[in-house]
């Protein structure tokens, strides 16, 4: 049997993120934070709520980072 991750994308989020960026659960939230947009790494961050369906942006990090 094949046990491996489907991803599917259920809403996109506001920053266009490619690749790199870092995801966390917490507090009932999908945090997502860094990552790269094919020319530079991010600083941006966002929380997905599965109850409303919808990202919010939250506060920019920093130090921008790519595969935190």
């Amino acid at each position: 049997a094949n046990n491996a991750f489907v991803y599917k994308e259920i809403v996109k989020m506001n920053t266009k993120t490619d690749n790199g960026y870092v995801l966390c659960l917490f507090a009932g939230l999908v945090f997502a934070v860094g990552g790269h947009n094919g020319s530079k790494h991010l600083g941006s961050g966002e929380t997905f709520d599965p109850l409303t369906a919808k990202w919010k942006k939250i506060a920019s990090m920093v130090t921008q980072k790519t595969g935190v």
